[in-house]
C-alpha cells in the first residue's frame, strides 16, 4: 500500500493522495506533453496505422477512456513497437487503470526507446517524461530507491522542471 504525495498544480496547498485519486493528478503534465508531441489533428488517409492509433489513443486518454486508450496504443505498437510516444501513452493508460507493474515496464521501454533517438530537445523532453512517469509509478509500487534514480535521470534532461524537483524531494522524504 503505497501512498504518495504529488504536486497539485490547481492548489497551493499540498495534501496526501493515493490510488485512483492520485492517478488522475499525477500525469496531467503527461497529456500536455503527449499532445504536443503527437498529431494535433487526425492523420491523413495515407499515414501509418501507428500514427492513427496514437492520435485515437491520445483522444481516449483526454476523454478518460483509459481502457480504450490502452487498446489504441497497443494496436499502434503492433505497427511500430519502438515509438516512444505510443509507449508513453500505453504506460499512462496502465497507470490510470492502476496497473502499476505494467506501467513501469512500459515506461522503462519508452525511456530505452528514446535513448536510441538522436539527442534533441524533443527527445530530451520525451526522455524526461518517460523517467518522470516511471518515477511516479515506482513510488506507487513502493520502490523508492528506483523512483529517486528515475527522477534524477529526468532532471538531467529538464533540470528546472518543478514537478520533477518536487516529486524527487517527496520520494527522498519517504
Amino acid at each position: 500500500a503505497s501512498i504518495s504525495r504529488m504536486r497539485n498544480k490547481d492548489s497551493k496547498n499540498r495534501r496526501h493522495r493515493s490510488g485512483a485519486e492520485n492517478s488522475a493528478a499525477v500525469l496531467i503534465p503527461f497529456i500536455t506533453v503527449l499532445s504536443s508531441t503527437m498529431l494535433a489533428s487526425p492523420p491523413d488517409a495515407f499515414a501509418r496505422d501507428a500514427e492513427q492509433d496514437g492520435f485515437q489513443g491520445k483522444q481516449a486518454l483526454i476523454a478518460g477512456d483509459f481502457a480504450g486508450a490502452e487498446r489504441m496504443f497497443t494496436e499502434g505498437l503492433a505497427a511500430d513497437s519502438a515509438d516512444p510516444r505510443l509507449l508513453l501513452g500505453l504506460g499512462e493508460s496502465y497507470y490510470r487503470l492502476g496497473r502499476f507493474n505494467e506501467a513501469a515496464d512500459v515506461f522503462k521501454r519508452a525511456a530505452e526507446s528514446v535513448s536510441k533517438i538522436k539527442p534533441d530537445s524533443a527527445a530530451g523532453s520525451l526522455r524526461a517524461l518517460a523517467q518522470y512517469n516511471l518515477g511516479n509509478t515506482l513510488v506507487q509500487l513502493g520502490k523508492l530507491k528506483e523512483a529517486i534514480i528515475s527522477y534524477e535521470s529526468a532532471l538531467k534532461s529538464r533540470p528546472r522542471d518543478q514537478e520533477i524537483i518536487d516529486n524527487l524531494a517527496y520520494a527522498r522524504r519517504l
